[in-house]
């Protein structure tokens, strides 16, 4: 199902300690489906999980040997009327056991600078980090 009345809002920058991200609000009606379920539809975003996704998602379940936590989950709120927000969550730290599990990533795209890339994920964990 397609939505309808989509609505792009200004790109911002949102300015936090030790990095800035570029923001994008989209806001349309959904139809018949709930947020859940768009966010089923939505996750993972090609950016986090790969593309082709049926592809990339098998390649990473073959290679990836760690366990991924609660990194580039859709996490939200959603009110009794089923209005809320979803986000992903690129950056989050796991506290189990008196341990700290700290992630932090990147979207590759094609033309991305791996070791650019790589400086940034870095400059995201120490955000991470410093909060400790």
């Amino acid at each position: 199902e397609k939505v309808s009345q989509v609505k792009i809002e200004q790109t911002d920058i949102m300015t936090l300690k030790n990095v800035y991200h570029l923001q994008t609000v989209l806001k349309a009606k959904a139809g018949e489906h709930s947020l859940i379920d768009w966010t089923k539809h939505l996750h993972p975003t090609p950016a986090l999980g790969g593309h082709p996704s049926r592809a990339a998602l098998d390649f990473l379940r073959a290679n990836e040997k760690h366990e991924r936590g609660l990194y580039a989950a859709p996490l939200g709120l959603i009110d009794s009327q089923g209005n809320g927000t979803i986000i992903v969550a690129i950056r989050s730290a796991l506290l189990k056991d008196k341990a700290c599990y700290a992630y932090a990533g990147c979207g590759i795209v094609a033309a991305s600078d791996c070791q650019a890339e790589f400086d940034e994920t870095k400059i995201k964990l120490k955000t991470i980090l410093e909060a400790l």
